[in-house]
């Protein structure tokens, strides 16, 4: 199964930490492949933003918007950064 994130989720406000996170989780725990959800003319600002931080350790690919199906983790008003504070949300969600 695909545990699709939204791009906003990965630069700040969002902690990387966090991020990262996240990603571990959803790999190792849930046997899930996190992709990054993008618009095509940003993929290579997140792929070298999320490099740049070592973020990409269990995210399988960044794909275009609606590409692929799955679970989605998308902005709303009330989580719009994944911070250690929301985390545990976040986690319940994959559960």
């Amino acid at each position: 199964m695909n545990l699709i994130i939204d791009c906003q989720f990965t630069a700040p406000p969002s902690e990387i930490g966090a991020f990262r996170t996240l990603t571990l989780y959803a790999t190792i725990f849930k046997k899930m492949d996190c992709l990054i959800e993008s618009p095509p003319e940003e993929i290579d600002y997140y792929y070298k933003w999320l490099k740049n931080n070592y973020a990409l350790d269990f995210v399988k690919q960044i794909v275009y918007y609606n590409e692929e199906t799955g679970l989605k983790i998308k902005a709303n008003p009330i989580y719009d950064r994944i911070t250690f504070n929301n985390l545990n949300s976040f986690i319940k969600i994959l559960n």
